[in-house]
This record gives C-alpha cells, sequence and structure tokens, in this order.
C-alpha cells in the first residue's frame, strides 16, 4: 500500500531573486508549498545548490562563483563545508518561509538550485554581476 500524501509534505516552491541595488548582492525569498498549493504550516528541510548553468547542471564553486550565503530572517542554512556555500540544506520557518542573502562573485553568473523531497529541482532566475 503506498504511503499517503502528508498534509504538510513539500511538493512545490515559489523562488523569488532580487537584486539589491545595483551590487553584487542579491535576496532569494523561498515559500515551500503543500500538495494543493498551500503554505506550509510547519518546519521543513530541503536541499539547495547553486549552478553555473540556467538548466541547473555543472556546479557553481564556492569563492569563484558565489563569494557568500548567509540565512536572512526566515529559516536555518545548514551549508556544507567541504564545497563551501554552494551545497547544504535550507529549513523553513513555521510557514515555510527561507530567505537567503547571496554575494555573486565579480562578472559571474549563478543560478540557485532548489532540490524537494521528491527529487523534483525547481530553478531560481539568474544572478549576474558585473563590476
Amino acid at each position: 500500500m503506498p504511503n499517503p500524501v502528508r498534509s504538510n509534505q513539500v511538493c512545490d516552491a515559489i523562488i523569488t531573486v532580487a537584486q539589491v541595488g545595483t551590487t553584487d548582492d542579491f535576496t532569494i525569498t523561498i515559500q515551500l508549498l503543500g500538495v494543493n498549493g498551500e503554505a506550509l504550516t510547519a518546519m521543513a528541510a530541503v536541499q539547495y545548490y547553486f549552478s553555473i548553468a540556467t538548466d541547473g547542471t555543472d556546479i557553481a564553486v564556492t569563492s569563484t562563483d558565489v563569494v557568500s550565503v548567509a540565512i536572512g530572517t526566515d529559516g536555518l542554512c545548514l551549508e556544507d563545508n567541504v564545497t563551501g556555500n554552494v551545497y547544504g540544506w535550507l529549513v523553513s520557518e513555521s510557514d515555510g518561509a527561507i530567505d537567503l542573502a547571496v554575494e555573486v562573485a565579480d562578472d559571474k553568473t549563478v543560478t540557485f538550485n532548489l532540490i524537494l523531497p521528491d527529487g523534483t529541482i525547481i530553478t531560481g532566475d539568474e544572478m549576474a554581476y558585473t563590476a
């Protein structure tokens, strides 16, 4: 018998990427969604990574492509210390919200990718900074 879908299971996400002025700093806002497209009502964890290709291939390199990643006011960021900040886990607030502050290296373009529990990859808009 298949496992039933839990009412608070992560099934989708909305990713919003915004540049802070004309700097190399970007904010990424994530809203995790349930099976019916509703905002979650409990904490949840998802994986993330940065790529240098818009289709999610070619993982970014720490400091060469992504200078820093920090959690904003919503959620937790559990970074992989082996690859720097380019891969890790994110834990949402109880409403499914997560936000990050990202610094992109000069003259680089990177893309934020979120891996949902079922393996689906959701890709955000490009982040590019030209010095």
